[in-house]
């Protein structure tokens, strides 16, 4: 499989794309023209080909020929090479032959219209009727004339046929999302887009502004701001990036100011699908709308068991179909099987086995087919809605369009990348353990922008990360490592087979870890070796490092690896945080016994300098709570000098009782709120609870966070 992102483009449009069995991946955006990538090439192909924009013309009759009668001829473009044909162009003028044949010129545009078509397929009725043509020839683009010789006996018993019935178009670009479904590809929805900048003028169709595409082309065009306006336009034509003419003229008031618009396809509840076994190839009468009046926002397409779903952001559809995906021919069905619950957007449902995971407006929900949901995050709800407590932390839901989801299936967990607080990007995770039924989050220092689950050279089921700053990354590798590549830049290793091994280093001549200079964020990272004699182990990388040599901090091994085994340069660090826990209200002189925190662990004897940072938030303050007095390590905690500034306490993993306990009796607080920070190991130590004395909300609803 290959490695897709979704990432935004100059259009502000996601990706959304799925993958046929040959290993062509299909993407559409809703914006720019749907796209076809081998996986391989630097470049990709437009998603089947565009209708003939010119007719056929008369060139010359041959005489002593076989065609006698009124003719008409069409043309479409070819691909040859995947066996597509492109949407008809207009209808020749008409020729009348007598016993001759006829040569036709190519179409204006044949050869410019797109690349990928190899030829210039010719269509003609037989002479009596106009209503059905048939496949004359497939001619090279290269070549600018065809004679046609062809009896209508001998045309008219050929199958290819073109008619009003069978008219073809390529994958609809007004369709955001896509899926592969029963043997058909399958488009559904239309974004709305925004115009802004606008400057336009009462009596004139001309508007000029920021951000427009061709895909705009069609749409209803009306204003929002600086007033919204009732009238709706449609656009005729753009002319760049910056204008677009609308059908009619402006009635409104002239700018400035400059104004803003919502542009929005004439029925974005539309779904389309491709001929049976045929994702490029569209038909003209192929389409359903789906949920039309609901008042819902198409956000997303997927399958689930034997069926195809389609997703508002707040209801959910099912599709039936045994042979025929039209909803009008008795095979197939649409049902509208959740209400009020939807899809926030087309990244945020993740499919394992018999269960979608989907996140929307209300939260996380687990869709099991049919009419059932099930809310499980009754641990993190406080955090995904507003909150009424001042200062307390929540999803930033004005970033919603930047959510996203994977399926990490070696922890198998389901991980939501969510914006908090004034965050744009995803800088948290919220993490659901299937197994378990628990959550946790994480927190990064950069936003993670797109995810992707993957198997990878070695074999290995991974989710690999996009970050804000164009990196593409190992989920749970080190933040500042890169695990491929950075968009115009050089690769980084983070996985490789050893080519050489000391007591103090680790060699792998294929490797570029990047050197000191420009990777020295290797320094005090972990290497793990997974395969081969020395599996098992890891070591700390030290402070030198070039592009081929680890050099580990002293130590030496148990058992000394061998050239061959396989390595990989570990995760590193893990943040957990509780939401707000209410206090119960004790008395003045019940405090200082009965306020502590106590942070249970599974301990490591064999790794003394790790600990867990405990940092406290009290009373919803985003600002940690500083008032410790420092003291040495003992039972397992200390309290740094640094924790009067940063306010984090250090739990020491080696602490063989498994517990550290916090006293918080000296300090009087309505609400605690605790941020647990594993910061060392090649593996995060589990957190296996914690308990706090004083809190109202009952232990079960708070220790799992």
């Amino acid at each position: 499989m290959s490695i897709v992102f979704a990432g935004e483009n100059q259009n502000n449009g996601i990706w959304d794309w799925f993958q046929d069995n040959q290993g062509w991946t299909y993407l559409a955006n809703g914006v720019d023209q749907p796209q076809v990538w081998d996986g391989i090439s630097a470049t990709s192909r437009n998603w089947g080909l565009p209708a003939m924009t010119a007719a056929v013309t008369f060139n010359a009759f041959v005489g002593g020929g076989v065609l006698t009668g009124i003719y008409y001829y069409y043309a479409v473009l070819y691909n040859s090479a995947t066996d597509t044909e492109g949407g008809q162009g207009p209808i020749s003028a008409s020729m009348t032959a007598a016993a001759q044949n006829i040569t036709v010129n190519r179409p204006a545009g044949a050869t410019t219209l797109d690349p990928q078509a190899t030829h210039w397929r010719l269509y003609r009725n037989t002479a009596g009727q106009a209503t059905t043509f048939y496949k004359v020839a497939d001619v090279p683009t290269a070549t600018a004339t065809y004679t046609d010789a062809i009896t209508d006996v001998a045309l008219s018993a050929g199958s290819q046929t073109l008619n009003l019935t069978n008219m073809k178009l390529r994958m609809p670009a007004q369709h955001p999302y896509v899926a592969l479904h029963g043997g058909f590809a399958f488009g559904w929805g239309g974004k709305r887009l925004a115009g802004s900048l606008l400057t336009m003028t009462n009596g004139s169709p001309n508007v000029t502004g920021t951000g427009f595409s061709q895909a705009m082309v069609g749409m209803r065009f009306r204003i929002t701001s600086p007033a919204a306006e009732t009238k709706v336009y449609t656009v005729l034509s753009v002319t760049s990036a910056t204008a677009l003419v609308l059908t009619e003229n402006y009635t409104g008031t002239n700018s400035p100011p400059t104004k803003s618009a919502m542009i929005y396809p004439a029925n974005d509840d539309l779904a389309s699908w491709s001929i049976g076994g045929r994702y490029e190839e569209f038909r003209l009468f192929n389409g359903a709308s789906v949920g039309a009046g609901d008042g819902g926002v198409p956000t997303g397409i997927f399958t689930l068991l034997d069926a195809l779903y389609l997703a508002k952001d707040r209801s959910l559809y099912r599709w039936n179909f045994t042979t025929n995906p039209n909803p009008l021919n008795g095979d197939a069905g649409i049902f509208n099987v959740l209400r009020n619950r939807g899809l926030l957007n087309h990244r945020c449902r993740v499919v394992v086995g018999p269960h979608a995971y989907m996140l929307d407006r209300k939260g996380v929900y687990r869709f099991s087919g049919d009419y059932e949901e099930n809310q499980i995050d009754r641990q993190i709800h406080p955090l995904l809605l507003p909150s009424y407590m001042p200062g307390n932390r929540r999803v930033n839901w004005s970033a919603a369009a930047n959510f996203h989801a994977v399926h990490d299936s070696k922890e198998d967990r389901i991980v939501f990348f969510m914006a908090i607080d004034q965050d744009l990007e995803p800088r948290h995770a919220f993490c659901y353990d299937r197994r378990r039924d628990r959550w946790h989050v994480e927190q990064y220092d950069s936003g993670v922008t797109a995810s992707l689950q993957m198997r990878d050279l070695a074999g290995v089921d991974r989710v690999f990360i996009g970050d804000e700053h164009g990196y593409v990354r190992g989920f749970g590798v080190n933040p500042g490592l890169d695990a491929g590549a950075r968009y115009g830049g050089a690769a980084r290793t983070v996985r490789g087979t050893i080519t050489g091994i000391a007591a103090n280093s680790l060699t792998d001549a294929a490797a570029n870890f990047g050197g000191a200079g420009t990777m020295a964020e290797h320094a005090g990272s972990w290497v793990e070796v997974y395969e081969g004699v020395g599996a098992g182990q890891t070591r700390r990388i030290g402070n030198a490092v070039s592009a081929t040599v680890l050099t580990l901090a002293p130590g030496g091994w148990a058992t000394t690896p061998a050239v061959g085994d396989k390595y990989r340069i570990g995760p590193v660090e893990m943040i957990l945080e509780t939401q707000n826990m209410a206090m119960a209200p004790l008395s003045p002189n019940e405090l200082k016994e009965a306020r502590f925190l106590r942070v249970f662990f599974e301990p490591r004897e064999d790794w003394p300098e790790s600990w867990i940072g405990i940092t406290l938030f009290k009373d919803w303050s985003l600002d940690p709570f500083l008032g410790w007095s420092p003291r040495a390590r003992a039972n397992g905690l200390e309290i740094p000098s640094s924790a009067k500034i940063d306010g984090e306490l250090r739990a020491y993993v080696d602490n063989m009782t498994g517990c550290v306990q916090v006293t918080l009796g000296h300090e009087y607080a309505r609400a605690w709120r605790v941020k647990l920070r594993y910061k060392d190991g090649n593996r995060p130590i589990p957190i296996t609870g914690l308990e706090i004395a004083g809190a109202v909300v009952p232990r079960q609803d708070w220790r799992d966070q």
